[in-house]
């Protein structure tokens, strides 16, 4: 019922198949989110934002949803892939409190070995991947640079990201990684 509230069913105005998928996201649109610990399963955001990032030649975006008081983001590649992340729209955590120390990330930076591991909150998590990206605010734009580190759990349930920006202090962020199928977009 909740989905002929908010899609158009003229099937006459359809030019091809309706993507539900986030890759469709848009600011105006709503999605919602299952299978997440962080309690949306009643949720039905509304999505304020779509920002698009780069590195290389890797492309990911996200969007930021928001239902109430409740603030998410949801970020995934722009391939196709079986994964996408969610995470809370909270404060970020410091280095210092995340038990995390500058030259490790240096050295980790360094070294790009997946042998490299971190231990936050009495979990495991290993080194993926670091290096340079730019955000493109809302999609547009020449795009802002900042540095990356990211590090996945073992078992493969969370992303911990440490971000830092030019004349920002390190920034950490935890998100969960969730099914692409988990999120599912109702558009204006």
């Amino acid at each position: 019922m909740f989905r002929s509230l908010f899609k158009k069913t003229d099937k006459s105005v359809r030019s091809g198949p309706v993507d539900e998928s986030v890759h469709a996201a848009r600011p105006g649109d709503l999605l919602t989110i299952s299978g997440s610990y962080l309690e949306f399963e009643d949720a039905y955001f509304l999505v304020e934002k779509r920002n698009r990032y780069t590195s290389g030649s890797i492309e990911w975006h996200e969007v930021l949803g928001v239902d109430g008081d409740k603030r998410v983001w949801v970020e995934w590649p722009t391939h196709t892939g079986p994964t996408l992340t969610v995470r809370k729209d909270a404060r970020p955590i410091g280095l210092d409190q995340a038990g995390i120390s500058k030259d490790v990330l240096l050295r980790m930076d360094e070294e790009e070995s997946i042998d490299n591991t971190l231990i936050f909150e009495g979990a495991t998590y290993h080194y993926e991947n670091s290096g340079e990206a730019f955000f493109f605010d809302s999609g547009l734009g020449e795009g802002d640079g900042f540095w990356f580190w990211e590090f996945t759990s073992d078992p493969e349930s969370k992303v911990l990201s440490v971000v830092k920006w030019d004349n920002v202090p390190f920034e950490v962020y935890v998100s969960d990684i969730l099914p692409f199928d988990s999120v599912n977009v109702y558009n204006q």
